[in-house]
Order: structure tokens, then sequence, then C-alpha cells
């Protein structure tokens, strides 16, 4: 079934809050790759946690650890190679089972907290990888809350993945093309939004989640697109902030009519 885009909180385990870390228990392995465990927190798909040299039968353990109790809904394993793992959380008694995963094909799998609970630690244990014996790798690893998801299908336009590109002409005529990491930006908009709970969620990105939040454009299910881009794959998750002021403007002026709404996001650090 095709997924409305679903907006979440900046993840708990993002490189900006400083009382997250991460542990890493694999003595078999020649490098667990603790070294660089926090690749897991830094919002690009060009570096990952990877481990040196561990079997499968290691039972690697990734140990994520918020500092004090969060109210999470998902976690979010991006760009991994794990087939056969178990995730548990600790409420701060206890640690509780929440996902055992047999089998897993895919790359970047979703899995759900139970509501209402508390959450101080997420412990990761890796049993088995797609190809036998490869080392375990994680690109992300995201512990958040959803906001909302929308229940109005909004137009998104000037879908832009910027790379900060320059253009210089040489001496020679010819051209010095460089660029820089980029970031990504795009509309969405709504001709007559009708839904109350969507009018709600847009006005909470300017007065609630003033530092931003976490887009997922693809709401989960990347099969809805006939093509597979950049923006709306399973992997692409951007933290983003309206790059203008909020508009409310009621359709032909009617106070029983609907709202017209247009949203320019920026991706923001």
């Amino acid at each position: 079934m095709a997924q409305q885009i679903r907006f979440f909180e900046i993840p708990a385990s993002d490189y900006s809050f400083p009382n997250f870390s991460f542990t890493i228990t694999d003595t078999l392995a020649d490098d667990n790759g603790q070294i660089i465990a926090d690749f897991m927190r830094n919002r690009n798909l060009t570096s990952s946690w990877i481990t040196t040299g561990s079997a499968d039968s290691n039972n690697t353990e990734v140990l994520a650890d918020f500092g004090d109790a969060q109210d999470l809904t998902s976690i979010f394993l991006v760009k991994h190679n794990l087939k056969d793992f178990t995730l548990e959380y600790f409420n701060g008694t206890a640690w509780i089972n929440f996902s055992t995963i047999t089998g897993n094909a895919l790359e970047t799998t979703e899995h759900k907290l139970p509501t209402g609970v508390s959450v101080y630690k997420v412990r990761l244990t890796i049993t088995g990888t797609m190809v036998p014996d490869d080392d375990k790798r994680i690109t992300q690893f995201l512990g958040t809350r959803e906001i909302g998801q929308l229940e109005s299908y909004p137009e998104i336009t000037r879908m832009n993945h910027a790379q900060g590109i320059r253009n210089n002409t040489m001496l020679s005529g010819k051209h010095n093309i460089s660029n820089s990491v980029g970031s990504t930006s795009f509309t969405l908009g709504v001709k007559v939004n009708e839904s109350q709970a969507d009018v709600d969620l847009f006005e909470s990105f300017y007065y609630t989640y003033r530092r931003g939040v976490m887009v997922y454009l693809n709401g989960g299910d990347q099969d809805q697109f006939r093509l597979k881009l950049r923006g709306y794959r399973l992997e692409d998750f951007y933290v983003v902030k309206p790059a203008k002021d909020y508009r409310d403007d009621l359709y032909k002026s009617l106070y029983q009519s609907g709202v017209k709404q247009a949203f320019e996001f920026q991706e923001v650090v």
C-alpha cells in the first residue's frame, strides 16, 4: 500500500546530540569498528560503520546509549547488510525485545517501538549477514519519534540536489568545475488543503520544531514510485526547515473553504 509523506523529530542518535554514544562489542573480530561507529550519526550515505574480520557466529553487538530517556517510535537501520538480528530497548529497569528479524533482504529497515515507552538504550545483536560471514555494515542508525504523516497528497516540485558546483574558465579556455557536499531542497504544494491534521502538522514546523524536522518523502514505500530516484528511496532521509515564512490563505477567501499552502524545504545542519 502506498504511503504518504512522514515527518520525524531530528533523531536522538544524530551527531548534534552530544550525550549519545555507540559501544561496539565483537571480541573475535580483527577490528570491531568502534573508532568509526559515529559514521552512523553523520546524515550522509557516503560513509559507514563496518567491522573487519567478523564472522556471523561472533554475535556482534551495537549498543546505542541515548544518555537519558527518549520517547522513540522507530529505529531505522539505513544501508546495511544484516540478515538476522535482534533489537531490544532498555527502559531503565530491564531489556525488552521489540524486533527479531530473520532472512532480511532489505538494505534499509524500520523497526517500530511500542507506544509510550521510555527508551534509554537500544541494543542490536547481529547473528547473520546477507552474505554469510561478511563484515557487518550500517550506514545510518536513526532513533527517532514520528511527528505525523500527511493525509493530503501535496505536489512535490523543484526537487534539487545542489552540489555547490563552481565553474571557472581558465586562461586556456578550458573549465575547472568543482563541487561541494551540497544539500537537498524541494517544494510541497497543496492547492486546497482540507485536512486539519495536515494544517496542524505544517504549523508545527514553524512554531514547535524550530531546529528542523526529518522528512521521509516515500513514507516507507519506494515501490509506489515508478523510478528509483534520489530523494524517494528508502535510504533518503533529510533534516529540513521551511525556507520562507508561513502563509495560510483561504481558497478564494471563502470562510468554509480549505487553505492554499506551499512550502519550500531546505536541508539544514
